[in-house]
């Protein structure tokens, strides 16, 4: 038995006609926008070099005219033809594949051509024809037709709906998407043709009457960048509607080479000739036309990006794409640099620039836009500054508030910072605050990691620097104060840490400078008077002038010229006060020891030296005795151990008199006393003679201020008087004499000895 040649039996039973046309109608169907087959006839017109188009939309049919090349034998082949095109050899031509034009037939089941040459066309050898295409691919000639003026080809799609792949049930819907079509084509649609530069549409419905035209006017600036005009009327908008676009190009590298990529910048000329950047509004994806891709751009970008069949959308995982992505990120950057060498460069483009990361989460193919971003500013100075300048941002600061910017100027900046870098201002309406600069403020302050200054926050540049107010004059220390008199925050106490209180910028009386408060934590040694204040975090540290300063050398004053120029900040935002330091301490010391609470050895001394500070004043000296006597205990040793001990209310002696004897040794086996601390008081410079100013006693003798009195006779009547003579003491005699006595008659063995 003879075997069946099985295989060719199923090639002989195949409808190749049959597959070709389920073929065809299963790639129409893919198209989600039925009405994309306008953008394939546009595509038509600008392969064939049209430089201008014309819809006529009628009730049973469209009519389309363009002013093209006339159609050849090679391009009707390439229309009727699938996966054949007469123009792969021109890699700037858009319908390659020949198959975009076949999308036509989701409205129509035949397509007539009429072409019309010029008489120079025809002496070329064109011929004028007119053709019918049916079933995708069979064309049939017809009976010619008039073409309008002006145009050599005329296409005509009588009406066909409700078959398998097509896009429509009814006519009517068809004839309502595509008015709606023709009327929002947008101006954009012109944006990257080469050749065609306007679009006329007319619309004749019994319920819709309607015409408008799209015009592309482009001015050339060089080689590869192209000022582009584009003016039209939309549904929407009765008026016209008028867009300018500055254009970047650059041919494609790797396959898709001889083709280019573009970046459109959607600007506004000013009169000055200065441009206004600003964000489109058309955030797709071009492949020519616009595809239904975001690129999640402000800006449109265009190549010859692979799509899917119906040519609506980009896939981001193609490598192709990926590689067109990244030639078109550094020809962003090379269009950045480019504007800042011709001076156009501002911050109306930076924020149009792709500088949030996270809107590239759900479209990552142009995430690569945001790391060139990125690097650029870092490696290029491209940051305009408040100067007007260009600068990196390794080199520029963003200030917080004009008027600080205003007084601290770039060089005043560079000579605060001091770190070898010359800085730049950025400008000052970057704030956290401005809604139109949000996103690229936190760009710029959290990528790129530039600092924002604040008026409040120079407490540390200006301790580190110390050099530099000296070096400033009183006109500018005037600006300065007045600057600060309108941040008055800078000097809040509940700020904590974050503020101006400790920072030395007052000028004093003596033209040095000290902070207007300090921490009271008594961690500054040389500063004694202003320790121990627990009620608050600052303590002044300068005072307003006063007409009594004797005894205060030790204290700063405010600067007579400055106080008189910016009094309101020195009064009634720094609150500072003329000296009464007297009053405070005694206020403050009150508070401290009648709280009971125990007093550190650093607060007792400072103290201390205060009180013996005031003693010395005549005006202070009975005040001053009387609080040592109620509230002071000195440091003393009793039993091998330290106490404190008010001199007033109880006997303290100095272990050792001036004399050399032992008071302590006098004592010991009487009477348990307290002894200061003579060591610790010395470490502090406290010496014996302020001690004994505080009562310490170094005698045993008692009597010794009694220098005169009465001697008592036994007669009645005025007794006589006596007086001691120079040294001479009269009633003088031993403290505890009868227990000294009485401890050596028990232990006459160990006198002995």
């Amino acid at each position: 038995m003879a075997k069946m040649a099985i295989a060719d039996q199923v090639l002989q039973r195949q409808d190749k006609d049959g597959m070709l046309r389920r073929a065809l109608e299963r790639i129409i169907q893919l198209y989600t926008d039925k009405s994309h087959f306008v953008y394939e006839l546009l595509q038509n017109a600008e392969d064939a070099g049209a430089s201008k188009i014309k819809f006529e939309q009628y009730a049973d049919r469209l009519v389309v005219l363009h002013d093209g090349h006339p159609f050849s034998m090679e391009n009707l082949q390439g229309l009727c033809d699938i996966g054949k095109s007469d123009k792969t050899d021109d890699l700037n031509q858009i319908g390659e594949f020949g198959v975009g034009f076949k999308s036509v037939f989701g409205i129509c089941e035949t397509v007539r051509l009429y072409s019309h040459p010029s008489k120079a066309d025809q002496e070329n050898g064109y011929h004028q024809f007119a053709v019918e295409i049916k079933d995708f691919t069979h064309p049939v000639d017809i009976d010619d037709q008039e073409v309008d003026v002006g145009y050599t080809t005329k296409f005509v799609f009588p009406y066909s709906v409700g078959f398998t792949f097509s896009g429509f049930t009814t006519i009517e819907k068809l004839d309502e998407v595509l008015s709606k079509r023709l009327q929002n084509l947008g101006i954009t649609t012109l944006l990257f043709m080469k050749h065609l530069q306007s679009i006329d549409y007319k619309i004749e419905l019994p319920k819709l009457k309607a015409s408008g035209t799209y015009l592309l006017e482009k001015t050339p600036i060089n080689d590869h960048c192209s000022l582009v005009s584009a003016m039209g009327e939309t549904a929407s908008k009765k008026e016209n509607e008028e867009i300018s676009y500055l254009v970047f190009s650059r041919p494609v590298t790797g396959i898709q080479a001889g083709r280019t990529i573009d970046i459109a910048f959607a600007v506004t000329v000013e009169e000055s000739g200065d441009y206004t950047f600003s964000a489109s509004k058309s955030p797709y994806i071009s492949v020519y036309f616009p595809t239904e891709t975001e690129s999640k751009l402000k800006f449109i970008v265009q190549g010859p990006y692979r799509t899917t069949p119906n040519r609506s959308s980009v896939p981001a995982d193609d490598k192709d794409n990926i590689d067109l992505a990244e030639q078109t990120a550094a020809l962003l950057r090379d269009s950045v640099i480019e504007l800042r060498d011709s001076g156009k460069l501002n911050f109306s483009f930076l924020n149009i620039l792709p500088v949030d990361n996270e809107v590239f989460y759900s479209a990552p193919l142009f995430e690569c836009m945001f790391e060139e971003t990125e690097s650029m500013m870092t490696e290029e100075e491209l940051l305009l500054c408040k100067d007007g300048t260009y600068a990196s941002a390794d080199s520029v600061k963003i200030a917080r508030g004009a008027d600080f910017a205003d007084v601290l100027s770039e060089e005043l900046l560079t000579e605060l910072l001091d770190d070898g870098t010359d800085y730049h201002w950025l400008p000052t309406f970057l704030t956290e605050t401005n809604k139109t600069y949000k996103t690229l403020y936190e760009f710029l302050t959290d990528v790129l990691d530039i600092e924002v200054i604040r008026p409040e926050n120079l407490r540390n540049a200006f301790n580190n620097n110390r050099a530099f107010l000296p070096r400033r004059d009183d006109e500018w220390l005037v600006k300065f104060y007045n600057m600060y008199d309108s941040v008055g925050g800078a000097f809040e106490k509940k700020r904590g840490g974050s503020n101006m209180l400790t920072a030395e910028i007052i000028k004093t009386s003596k033209g040095t400078f000290v902070a207007p408060y300090r921490k009271s934590d008594g961690s500054d040694q040389n500063a004694f008077y202003y320790r121990g204040y627990e009620n608050a975090s600052y303590l002044p540290n300068i005072f307003l002038p006063s007409a009594n300063t004797d005894g205060m050398d030790d204290i700063s004053f405010v600067d007579e010229k400055m106080l008189q120029h910016c009094r309101h900040f020195f009064v009634e935002i720094l609150n500072l006060q003329k000296p009464n330091e007297y009053e405070f301490f005694i206020r403050d010391f009150k508070k401290r020891y009648e709280s009971g609470k125990a007093v550190s050895d650093d607060q007792h001394i400072t103290d201390l030296k205060r009180l013996l500070h005031y003693r010395g004043n005549s005006d202070y000296r009975e005040e001053v005795t009387n609080l040592m006597k109620k509230y002071l205990k000195i440091r003393c040793t009793k039993d091998g151990k330290i106490v404190y001990a008010n001199p007033s209310k109880e006997k303290v002696f100095f272990s050792v008199n001036s004399q050399g004897m032992s008071i302590e040794q006098y004592y010991s086996h009487i009477i348990s006393y307290p002894y200061v601390d003579v060591d610790f008081y010395k470490i502090e410079d406290v010496d014996a003679e302020m001690l004994k100013l505080l009562g310490i006693q170094e005698e045993v003798a008692v009597g010794l201020d009694k220098t005169n009195g009465e001697y008592y006779t036994g007669n009645p009547g005025r007794q006589p008087e006596w007086t001691t003579y120079q040294g001479f003491r009269w009633k003088l005699s031993l403290d505890k004499l009868d227990a000294g006595l009485g401890y050596i008659s028990r232990h006459p063995r160990l006198n002995a000895k």
